[in-house]
């Protein structure tokens, strides 16, 4: 019976697993399905550029996450990104995690794995906005917690970032639709599995949305969790943006990440 038991664990694991990361497959082939996108690969147009600022640029408390099936929240921070001195499209990445009580910080990589620009650039971007050419990279990524204990693990996945280069040529976080329905930004899909094995979890986060979250988010013009989840991390939130209860827009906003700065 116990063996059973064992099996049944074992196979409900991977075929959640197995869902999941079809999902993310088909998220990433959707993204670059886009007809307003190039269709060749140009991931070269962007090797004289310093990416890690588009990844630590966000404001913090617009970035959003779950973890496990109950939507469980976790906050996620990026806190540098530097260039791999072996290859220019690998960064070194350190940041924190928050999950309740439960904080950790990581170090890992970010590896670009795609890179295509918008076919045109409307006038008034660029007139307005400085744009001179727009456009998204995909990524792996891989963190790891640091610790040792049973709540300790690795994210592993996929990072959609949306960027532009301006007039000067220099590289920027596409922040230019903050604010309209549909924006969102370093849009993170993965796992993260603990370090014996035994706890293998879909965790997704973004900026300002979260990627592939089901029915977690309920809002139509900004980011709304689902009041069923509410016990699950998401009380604070509610309480601050909806019910605009001061302590708790002091905990949203807070520098809850300040002195987790691992070491590279």
């Amino acid at each position: 019976m116990r063996a059973l038991s064992t099996f049944l664990l074992l196979f409900i694991v991977f075929t959640s697993f197995a869902a999941a990361q079809g999902d993310i497959a088909n998220w990433r082939k959707d993204l670059l399905a886009d007809p307003l996108l190039a269709r060749v690969e140009q991931k070269a147009q962007l090797k004289r550029y310093d990416l890690g600022s588009l990844w630590i640029a966000d404001d913090n408390s617009t970035v959003f996450g779950f973890i496990g099936k109950n939507h469980q929240r976790i906050r996620v921070k990026l806190i540098s990104a530097e260039t791999s001195r072996a290859n220019s499209f690998v960064y070194n990445v350190a940041g924190a995690s928050l999950v309740g009580e439960t904080f950790r910080t990581f170090k890992g990589t970010i590896s670009v794995a795609s890179v295509r620009f918008y076919r045109s650039i409307e006038p008034e971007l660029a007139a307005e906005q400085h744009v001179k050419k727009r456009g998204i990279l995909l990524a792996d990524y891989r963190f790891v917690e640091e610790g040792a204990d049973p709540h300790t693990g690795v994210f592993t996945g996929t990072l959609f970032t949306a960027f532009y280069i301006d007039d000067a040529a220099k590289i920027r976080y596409d922040d230019i639709e903050d604010g309209a329905d549909a924006f969102r930004n370093n849009q993170f899909a993965g796992r993260w599995r603990s370090l014996d094995g035994k706890m293998d979890l879909e965790c997704n986060w973004g900026d300002s949305r979260i990627p592939l979250s089901g029915d977690l988010d309920i809002g139509d013009g900004e980011f709304s969790p689902n009041p069923k989840y509410f016990k699950n991390g998401w009380q604070g939130f509610h309480d601050a943006y909806i019910n605009q209860d001061a302590e708790a827009i002091k905990q949203e906003q807070r520098v809850w990440w300040a002195n987790a700065v691992p070491k590279q």
